[in-house]
């Protein structure tokens, strides 16, 4: 090995730029972006589930169907026989 190649394989390892040698920042990268992904998945499931209950609470108490009316004498005939 020539004194130029000690060079530049020593300063690979002191940067640390190889492939085994992954820093600190790309950890703490990763780790928050774990915690994010988690994050956005309970957000969209709570998002899903509270639009879900709200409309079955919606269809439950305050939407009355139209047909109930009609079969109480409400409605108008749409179509006359006559």
């Amino acid at each position: 090995m020539s004194a130029n190649q000690k060079d530049e394989e020593s300063a690979v390892e002191d940067t640390g730029a190889g492939p085994a040698a992954p820093t600190k920042e790309v950890q703490r990268d990763k780790s928050s972006s774990k915690v994010v992904r988690v994050l956005t998945v309970f957000a969209y499931l709570f998002s899903v589930s509270f639009a879900a209950i709200l409309l079955s609470v919606y269809y439950v108490c305050i939407w009355k169907s139209p047909d109930a009316h009609e079969a109480q004498g409400y409605g108008t005939k749409m179509y006359s026989n006559t």
